[in-house]
């Protein structure tokens, strides 16, 4: 995947990928998340799909709105790199040094989904698994991932694996699907 791609990646991503089956983590306010794992388009294993896909869009809202997204995207130099996403949100590690393990995690909804003042791109100081064990135990909370003050806190927040019938639905596509 970091051939293609063209940068290395975190070894927390990598050892996230390697320990955990694809699933979603559940967090304990907002909508899950699910860690981009390598598609399969046309019978092969495709790394880049999801990432392109991310990518696009969030270029495509800083085209129209520039204040809004204050980092290169990927594969400017130093640009946001995806790595997970929620039904109405995606997640990118915000490159701020050439270290990949120090990279940081910014929240987007692409401006797409937006909710009042919420921000278009929203900020964490720490890394993908970091990020992922504080969403799900409630130490912090994404206005991005959760935009409703007043929603109740889940009861059970964690990992849910899916099943096989599950991630080919999500992740097999042909040529033609997007």
């Amino acid at each position: 995947m970091e051939d293609e791609l063209g940068s290395p990646l975190p070894v927390d991503y990598k050892e996230l990928l390697r320990n955990f089956p694809p699933g979603v983590f559940i967090p304990h306010w907002g909508t899950s998340i699910i860690v981009h794992a390598p598609m399969v388009v046309n019978g092969k294993i495709d790394y880049l799909r999801q990432f392109t896909t991310e990518v696009e869009e969030l270029s495509d809202w800083r085209d129209l709105h520039p204040e809004d997204v204050r980092h290169p995207i990927h594969p400017e130099p130093g640009g946001l790199i995806p790595w997970a996403r929620s039904d109405r949100a995606c997640l990118f590690w915000v490159r701020n040094s050439p270290r990949p393990d120090d990279w940081t995690v910014a929240v987007s909804s692409g401006g797409i989904w937006r909710y009042d003042d919420e921000p278009v791109v929203e900020e964490f100081d720490c890394g993908a698994v970091e990020f992922l064990t504080k969403v799900t135990s409630g130490a912090i909370r994404s206005r991005v991932l959760a935009p409703d003050e007043n929603e109740s806190p889940r009861t059970s927040p964690g990992f849910s694996p899916l099943s096989a019938e599950e991630w080919a639905s999500i992740s097999v596509k042909n040529s033609t699907e997007s």
